[in-house]
């Protein structure tokens, strides 16, 4: 039998759309939680109706960047940031 994780299963979903739906707050974060859920699926799919209905995200990009290149900031910014 092979294992198959799943970033939200069939229960986890349902009890979220609960939580969710009589007001609750969710902040989900984590490397593959975009990617998987839309990647190979398609628009009618559970996992992709469950992000763009209920946690009302989707995927931008299955990558951070494209060209390597990073921006950073400088100045006054990291002067008021107390670690």
């Amino acid at each position: 039998m092979d294992y198959v994780f799943k970033v939200f299963p069939t229960r986890m979903k349902t009890v979220i759309q609960s939580y969710l739906e009589n007001g609750g707050n969710l902040f989900v974060s984590g490397a593959y939680i975009g990617s998987d859920m839309f990647l190979g699926k398609t628009k009618d799919s559970d996992d992709y109706k469950f992000c763009t209905e209920i946690l009302k995200y989707k995927l931008a990009s299955d990558h951070a960047v494209i060209t390597g290149n990073t921006k950073f900031i400088t100045g006054e910014f990291y002067r008021s940031v107390r670690y």
